[in-house]
């Protein structure tokens, strides 16, 4: 049976650490690491406009999943966000959004696999992802992890350009080795 919520409040793996949001501590280093139009393009509401917009999204929804979101840190410094949703007894891995100065340097996997190990720590049954269906890098990036694809979703909200977000779905069972 899924622990929940996680009694861990802070992960680590070696340099990368992943604590959970405190909006006092951690909006403005958030803010400094994700203030970039680069970071948002995908995301559904576009770039928040300021500190207390980017921790107000990431803190948890009235109408949504019970959600546990991390700020991560490299060697100390603030790097970026993730975040853990309840499905029943699955685990889904949220957005993560990262500083462009860590892009390409094979974080982003590490953190996912931190969440990852994490999830199953707490005995979840499965861990659930999803991407954009336009993102053929992020599926692909999911697919090597050993996901699966399950199905496409249409997200209920409109992008701020006005289109509906398609979503590819992937769950990852906890007998897959990451």
């Amino acid at each position: 049976m899924l622990r929940w919520p996680f009694a861990e409040r802070e992960l680590r793996a070696g340099d990368l650490t992943a604590r959970v949001l405190d909006p006092e501590r951690d909006a403005e280093p958030l803010w400094a690491a994700l203030a970039f139009p680069e970071v948002w393009a995908s995301a559904p509401r576009g770039m928040p406009d300021e500190p207390a917009d980017l921790v107000a999204r990431l803190g948890q929804r009235e109408d949504g999943p019970e959600r546990i979101t991390w700020t991560a840190s490299l060697d100390g410094v603030v790097i970026g966000t993730s975040s853990h949703f309840r499905r029943g007894e699955c685990v889904e891995l949220g957005a993560t959004y990262l500083s462009p100065s860590v892009w390409g340097t094979g974080l982003h996997l590490r953190l996912v696999r931190l969440m990852i190990h994490e999830a199953r720590a707490n005995d979840c049954s499965g861990v659930i992802t999803r991407a954009d269906d336009a993102d053929e890098r992020a599926n692909k990036a999911i697919q090597k992890l050993g996901f699966v694809f399950v199905h496409k979703s249409a997200e209920q909200g409109l992008r701020a350009d006005g289109t509906r977000r398609i979503n590819r779905v992937y769950r990852l069972d906890n007998e897959e080795v990451i």
